[in-house]
């Protein structure tokens, strides 16, 4: 304190009224942080995007992540069976061409061979 400084001291209550009133005012704050923490968890609980229903979305969204993970493995299984299955056309194509003599439209296939002899005489 500054030298010749009288301190400040607290009003003096005349009677029991005034202090209540200050009791009241002090606890007042208490009171008020009280039902601010309540109105937040009761947000929390059962307002927009309360946590149960966080947890229900975090549930649906494994759940749709699962799913996904089984389309995309079938999916690459039937591109596995398509590739094969064009490898494997290709190779009948040419299995039907060179054994079966196949032909697709507007082909000509001519064949050479090794010359028969004639019958003619034969041995006595």
């Amino acid at each position: 304190m500054a030298p010749g400084a009288r301190p400040v001291l607290p009003a003096q209550a005349p009677n029991g009224a005034s202090a209540a009133l200050d009791r009241l005012a002090r606890h007042w704050g208490t009171a008020l942080l009280v039902l601010l923490l309540a109105w937040v968890q009761l947000d929390l609980w059962f307002g927009k995007g309360n946590w149960p229903e966080a947890m229900r979305m975090e549930r649906a969204l494994a759940q749709a992540e699962a799913s996904l993970a089984a389309s995309r493995e079938r999916n690459e299984r039937v591109s596995a069976e398509v590739s094969d299955l064009q490898e494997g056309l290709e190779m009948v194509e040419e299995k039907a061409r060179s054994e079966l003599g196949m032909l697709r439209a507007h082909e000509v296939f001519v064949q050479f061979g090794a010359r028969v002899p004639e019958p003619g005489p034969g041995p006595r």
